[in-house]
């Protein structure tokens, strides 16, 4: 068989005769006229050109877009070999003037390409392509290869916090300590103690002031004068149960108290909470219990630090959602993702229509909870497992529409964490695996952004001592991860105390 490379390499050969009025004879037919490639991207022998490549060819006058063909552009390895899996398009910009191929499978890392145009390509006036119909470029190393997190990375904080924690939570003070409040310590036993995790020093200090109430599965945001609001979560309930609570407080860094403020109009545990330009404080979604069933909810509600209190928010969210994600992509515009099993559909909320929109489906999404979400520098936003499969899905920067990036986590996950620690990376540890029975995992993957599906996942080779779940990871002042608490494996031990730092 021969080869698709060398075949256009003897096109190539005839088009230069062409050009050059070889082929013998004379006279008869009336002159051809010529159209030339004006620029490409990537360009002739670009270098690191990225394993999920967009290859665009741009020519100097107005294509036949009758001849556009799926192989109008083929992409072959430079020393021989089948052409990569993708089709050509016509660029839809209205000027008829570049095609673009899309790979449906990725470039090999560290090779050499070569772009062909094919030759029956025709220009709106019936001209011909001349040469040169071809350009190389080659691809960057595998992205595992390069400014991936490794073992040595993560280190072990050799203090331990003063109490056993998960599903509690933890914050970033405006002074570079961590606040951690709450969580299981035992079995169904909520605590109210919180301590604080200096960086410095790598000590805890559990603090003297208790919460008002023994909170776990509650929400901590910071307000824009640095303190803390706490709302909501699962509290203890009749001997061996809990119960859900509507109640908030603030807690205040510069005298170490906590203060209770107006209650929630509703009783929400397993929420999303975020600060809005404005100073307000959105709470969406959660779950209240009625009788011994959970109630997802679908309200939400503002507070308002100048008053103290709550007031129901006037737009309802698109469907229910509890331990969903919410995450501010831009200045006033926040993206939900999961935490529903009836309705797969991501949201955005914008404050400048003061109501959730729905955006779409991602293909072959379906219910998430314990979604972790995480955002790019870009504005671009990852809504990643929760489910069974693993999947990783991408909004754009103008929230327009949800993509599934084809690029799963190694294992599913659910309850674990995702944390930006550079500007195109995510790096996702932990969680439960549903596929396996409930597997805590030990083990991380990153993603980078961008490809034509928005992201690509991989998995690190960075092991935590034990499985993590329901831990927190919280980036501190100087770049470096904090991680703390966890599920134990066996349900009957204390939580976990143990703390970690990665340095990215």
């Amino acid at each position: 068989m021969i080869q698709i490379a060398s075949r256009f390499a003897t096109v190539l050969a005839l088009s230069l005769l062409v050009a050059c009025g070889g082929g013998g004879g004379g006279g008869g037919g009336g002159a051809q006229t010529f159209f030339l490639i004006a620029s490409s991207t990537p360009g002739t022998n670009a270098l690191g050109v990225p394993l999920e490549a967009v290859v665009t060819v741009r020519f100097n006058s107005k294509l036949n877009t009758a001849s556009v063909a799926p192989d109008s552009l083929v992409i072959t390895p430079f020393a021989g070999g089948d052409p990569i899996a993708g089709f050509t398009s016509l660029v839809t910009d209205g000027s008829d003037l570049s095609v673009r191929w899309t790979a449906t499978e990725l470039l090999s890392e560290d090779e050499n390409y070569l772009c062909t145009v094919n030759p029956a390509l025709r220009g709106a006036d019936g001209s011909v392509l001349a040469p040169p119909t071809a350009f190389r470029f080659s691809t960057t190393p595998d992205p595992t290869l390069l400014d991936m997190p490794q073992q040595g990375d993560l280190g072990i904080v050799t203090g331990k916090m003063n109490k056993g924690r998960h599903t509690h939570e933890a914050i970033l003070l405006n002074d570079f300590r961590v606040l951690i409040t709450g969580g299981y310590t035992i079995g169904l036993s909520i605590t109210d103690s919180a301590e604080i995790f200096n960086p410095g020093a790598g000590t805890f200090t559990e603090q003297a002031a208790r919460m008002n109430q023994a909170r776990a599965g509650h929400t901590m945001t910071k307000l824009a004068d640095g303190r803390i609001l706490i709302c909501g979560g699962y509290i203890p309930g009749a001997p061996g149960q809990v119960a859900t609570t509507d109640t908030a407080e603030i807690y205040d860094p510069s005298s170490g108290s906590f203060t209770p403020v107006g209650s929630m109009g509703s009783e929400r545990a397993d929420h999303a909470a975020v600060r809005l330009p404005n100073g307000t404080v959105l709470v969406t979604g959660g779950s209240r219990l009625v009788g011994s069933f959970l109630e997802d909810l679908a309200t939400a509600e503002v507070f308002d630090p100048s008053t103290g209190m709550f007031t129901p928010h006037p737009s309802p969210l698109i469907h229910t959602r509890a331990t969903h994600g919410m995450i501010e992509a831009g200045i006033g515009t926040y993206v939900l993702g999961g935490g529903s099993d009836v309705d797969f559909r991501s949201s955005v909320f914008r404050t400048s229509t003061n109501a959730f929109q729905d955006i779409g489906q991602g293909a072959q999404d379906r219910g998430r909870f314990g979604v972790m979400m995480a955002r790019f520098d870009s504005g671009g936003v990852v809504i990643i497992g929760g489910d069974t499969l693993g999947t990783v899905m991408y909004v754009p920067n103008n929230q327009a529409f949800v993509q599934n990036t084809g690029s799963a986590l190694r294992y599913p996950r659910a309850y674990g964490t995702a944390t930006q620690i550079g500007p195109d990376r995510i790096f996702v540890v932990g969680g439960l695996d549903f596929s396996r029975g409930g597997f805590i995992e030990a083990s991380c993957d990153i993603i980078f952004e961008g490809g034509i599906a928005g992201s690509r996942t991989f998995a690190t080779n960075v092991r935590f001592p034990t499985g993590m779940a329901y831990h927190t990871a919280t980036v501190l002042g100087d770049g470096r991860v904090f991680f703390c608490g966890g599920l134990p494996v066996n349900g009957s031990d204390p939580s976990l105390d143990a703390a970690y730092l990665l340095a990215p």
